[in-house]
């Protein structure tokens, strides 16, 4: 896999010098890479496409198709220089003591850089690959957002309707009982929901008690009015799964798998039987030691029999298991138009939609879109997009402009958990060096 995205990039790169040599065009400025402040990382590049002029007599180009031909150049100086990356990549995942991880880059629509460090799984001696699927933890919740947007693009889903009328009646702030709680407070944090004793009772009995018991005992409310405080919670997101079983009548595993990973080809999934390999999903590892190994675990489907289907609480928050490839392939969705390779997952409407600022943490200036998080500092402008983990040891993260259509992901099994300004110092690290092989927005 490796081999091929330095083939496709470096033919990319040949392809783009071949533009410019025959359009006598100076863009000098595309292919520097000078270094500006918070560039995140690429994001999957795009086949470099040349299409010849409708009008052979007329060598002057169109201004409005130079200006869509040069979208479509890859910015990044990636290729020729992949050693030097992989021996920083190599540097960074052992100064954050991480022993096994992945970082994938992409830019417009393709994955232009994937490099692998240590051991997915040190007891059997297994090395981290392609084939290694990671638990990302709450980089999740940025996919179950996708998950719920494309519903609301096929009609099915209103991210304002009040949930106590289609997911369960007891869905109301005991202190704001004639407030409804909806699902796009969910994905900002905001529906007055926590991680309550009942919440923190309930994951730790398996299998799994049900919604009704939780929302019975009542200790998972803040007491804040819905829609008005931030105070993230698994719980919220972890009932954006529910939102999804009631409106597609399914398990939400099930529509992950029919809707978004069978599609796209991709070996993932929400729950460990989804895999089809359970063998290449990385165990986990803290200061101590092992901390997870879900390839050994059994069958996750049978821990909900007692939550029913529309009543989910758990999985949308955390729990995919997913290569650092399909990832960045998903990130090229999220960064870019909605497509991958021609084909649509979502409208732009949608995707504009999640990627707002509604709200920001007076004391962290945390800043949530729709099941996003809005990086400020890593760009001299604007903001850069994704989510970030943390969880047995691990850290992850999948980080892109949505400007430049490029970004990052980076997976581990165990790592240094250093944060500083709300982002973790590895993905900060791969971002600070990644930036040196993109252009400057002025270039």
């Amino acid at each position: 896999m490796k081999e091929k995205i330095k083939i496709k990039t470096a033919a990319a790169l040949m392809a783009v010098l071949m533009i410019l040599c025959s359009c006598s065009v100076n863009h000098s400025g595309l292919l520097t890479g000078e270094e500006e402040i918070g560039v995140s990382v690429p994001e999957e590049s795009s086949d470099i496409e040349t299409e010849d002029s409708q009008n052979e007599e007329t060598e002057e180009k169109d201004p409005v198709e130079e200006e869509q031909s040069e979208e479509k150049l890859p910015i990044n100086r990636i290729a020729g220089n992949e050693a030097e990356i992989d021996a920083v990549m190599d540097r960074l995942f052992r100064q954050f003591s991480v022993v096994g991880g992945s970082v994938a880059v992409f830019e417009k629509g393709e994955v232009v850089y994937l490099h692998h460090f240590g051991r997915s799984n040190i007891e059997k001696g297994l090395s981290v690959s392609d084939e290694t699927r990671f638990r990302i933890a709450s980089v999740s919740k940025a996919v179950t957002a996708l998950l719920a947007e494309i519903l609301v693009d096929e009609g099915k889903l209103n991210l304002d309707r009040d949930l106590s009328e289609f997911v369960h009646e007891k869905l109301r702030s005991p202190a704001y009982p004639n407030v409804p709680v909806t699902a796009r407070q969910l994905m900002t944090h905001t529906s007055s929901l926590i991680d309550g004793e009942s919440y923190q009772v309930a994951i730790s009995t398996i299998p799994f008690v049900s919604l009704d018991q939780i929302l019975a005992e009542g200790k998972v409310w803040s007491g804040k009015k819905p829609g008005e405080k931030y105070v993230y919670t698994n719980f919220g997101m972890g009932l954006l799964s529910g939102v999804i079983e009631s409106v597609t009548g399914e398990r939400f595993y099930e529509y992950a798998d029919k809707t978004l990973f069978k599609p796209l080809e991709m070996d993932a999934g929400y729950v460990v039987e989804k895999v089809a390999d359970k063998s290449q999903i990385a165990s986990m590892y803290g200061s101590k030691g092992l901390t997870a190994a879900p390839s050994v675990w059994k069958a996750m489907g049978q821990d909900y029999v007692n939550v029913p289907i529309g009543q989910m609480y758990l999985l949308g928050q955390g729990e995919l298991y997913i290569s650092a490839y399909d990832l960045a392939r998903i990130g090229c969705i999220l960064a870019g138009d909605g497509c991958i390779n021609g084909t649509r997952i979502i409208s732009e409407e949608r995707l504009d939609e999640m990627h707002q600022v509604y709200f920001t943490d007076e004391k962290s200036g945390m800043m949530r879109g729709l099941g996003v998080q809005a990086f400020d500092g890593l760009k001299e402008e604007g903001y850069l997009w994704g989510h970030q983990g943390n969880a047995y040891g691990m850290i992850s993260g999948l980080i892109y402009d949505r400007e430049e259509e490029y970004g990052f992901v980076v997976l581990t099994n165990s790592c240094y958990a250093a944060r500083a300004n709300n982002v973790y110092e590895i993905n900060r690290a791969v971002v600070k060096e990644f930036r040196k092989y993109f252009r400057s927005d002025e270039g």
